[in-house]
């Protein structure tokens, strides 16, 4: 939850996420997980930070989500 700046209206929001994981095996686990913003109409939040090197943007007020899977493997 992001709480509105200071001196201005409607800039706040909620980030919601949910993600599963389930052991393969003792060295491998697989993973999804989804992630939405619900800014208000002056926020401009995104759910990430800037992901694989580029920076995210977003105009104010849009709901940015994003959906990832993954392995992981221990060595």
């Amino acid at each position: 939850m992001a709480g509105k700046i200071s001196g201005t209206t409607s800039t706040g929001a909620n980030m919601y996420a949910v993600g599963y994981d389930y052991a393969m095996s003792k060295h491998t686990t697989v993973y999804a997980a989804y992630a939405m913003v619900d800014n208000e109409a002056n926020g401009a939040y995104t759910v990430n930070h800037g992901g694989h090197g580029e920076k995210s943007k977003v105009n104010a007020g849009k709901d940015p989500s994003a959906f990832s899977v993954g392995i992981i493997h221990k060595f």
